[in-house]
C-alpha cells in the first residue's frame, strides 16, 4: 500500500496531503521528499529527520531556510546551494568552498542581497512629476532602462507591487521582492521558485490570503491557514491534516468564497482557457 501511495504522488495522480495520517511512515515521507522536497510538510516538525531535510533540499533548496539549526551540516548546506544558490543568505558558517560554488554560475549573486532605505514617498513624487505619470500608471515602464536606479525600483514597488516585473534583471533583489509582496501579495504567483522564501511568502499572505495558493505549503503556518480558512471555503482541501483543528474547521464554516473562484477572477489568461484546461491549472496549484 505504501508503494502505491508513493507511485500515486510521484505521478501526480493524488495529492500527498490525501495520504491518511496513519500511513505517513518516516520511510514513505523520506521517499516522497526525494522527489518533492516541500512535501516534508507531511509530518509535523518534531517527526522530521535529518535524512528527510537532506533529501528535501536536493529538489527544493529553499527548504534550508526552515531546516533546524542542528541539521544544517556542511553536506546539507552544500546540497541546498547546488539546487538554489540563493540559500546562501541562510547559511551562518559559510566556507570558501560554499561561496565559490554559489558564485560559479552566479557572479552577481551578492547584489540580490542588497538592502537600502529611502524616503519612498518623496522619491515617488519626484519621479511622477519628472515622467508625467498618472496615479495608476507604472513608473518604471516610462523610464529609460539605463537610467533606472535601485532607489527608483524600491520606491516603485512600494507604490505598486507589480512594478517588480519592470525592474531590470540586474537590479532584482530580495528586498525588492519582499517589498513588492508586502504591497500586493498576488505578485508571488509569478515569482521564480528560487525566490520564494518564508519571509516573502509570509509578507504576501499578510497582504492577500490568496497568496497561500502560490506559496510552498512548508512555508505556511497554522495561523496563516486559520486566517485563510475564514475567507476561502475550499482551503480545507490543501491544509495539512494535522492542522485541521476544531478551531480551524469552525472558522471555515462561514467562509463565503473559494480559492478556485479567486484564481479565476485574478487571472485573465486563465479565463481564456477551456474548462478542461482551467481544471488542470487549478489541480496543479492544489498539488503544489
Amino acid at each position: 500500500m505504501k508503494t502505491n501511495y508513493l507511485n500515486e504522488v510521484i505521478n501526480r495522480r493524488m495529492s500527498a496531503n490525501d495520504i491518511p495520517l496513519e500511513d505517513r511512515t518516516p520511510e514513505l515521507v523520506l521517499e516522497i521528499t526525494k522527489h518533492f522536497g516541500w512535501e516534508i510538510i507531511l509530518l509535523p516538525e518534531n517527526e522530521r529527520s535529518y535524512e528527510m531535510y537532506l533529501e528535501g533540499v536536493k529538489t527544493f533548496g529553499m527548504l534550508l531556510s526552515i531546516t533546524p539549526t542542528e541539521f544544517r551540516t556542511d553536506a546539507l548546506c552544500k546540497a541546498a546551494l547546488q539546487q538554489n544558490p540563493y540559500v546562501l543568505q541562510y547559511i551562518e558558517n559559510l566556507t570558501d568552498e560554499m561561496i565559490e560554488s554559489a558564485l560559479k554560475d552566479n557572479p552577481n549573486l551578492y547584489s540580490a542581497f542588497e538592502e537600502k532605505e529611502i524616503d519612498s514617498k518623496s522619491h515617488i513624487e519626484n519621479l511622477v512629476k519628472k515622467y508625467n505619470v498618472s496615479e495608476f500608471e507604472p513608473i518604471l515602464e516610462k523610464m529609460p532602462n539605463e537610467l533606472i536606479t535601485y532607489d527608483d525600483c524600491l520606491a516603485a514597488v512600494r507604490r505598486d507591487g507589480y512594478e517588480i516585473f519592470n525592474v531590470p534583471t540586474e537590479l532584482v533583489s530580495f528586498q525588492l521582492l519582499l517589498e513588492a509582496a508586502k504591497e500586493n501579495g498576488h505578485v508571488i504567483e509569478n515569482y521564480d521558485e528560487k525566490y520564494l522564501t518564508p519571509e516573502i511568502c509570509s509578507a504576501a499572505i499578510g497582504s492577500a490570503n490568496v497568496a497561500i495558493y502560490y506559496s510552498p505549503k512548508v512555508f505556511v503556518t497554522y495561523e496563516m491557514y486559520l486566517s485563510a480558512a475564514k475567507e476561502f471555503k475550499d482551503i480545507i482541501n490543501i491544509i495539512p491534516k494535522y492542522y485541521l483543528t476544531d478551531e480551524l474547521i469552525k472558522a471555515n464554516e462561514n467562509a463565503k468564497s473559494t480559492l478556485e473562484e479567486m484564481f479565476i477572477k485574478e487571472n485573465w489568461v486563465f479565463n481564456r482557457l477551456s474548462k478542461t484546461a482551467q481544471m488542470g491549472c487549478f489541480l496543479f496549484w492544489l498539488f503544489w
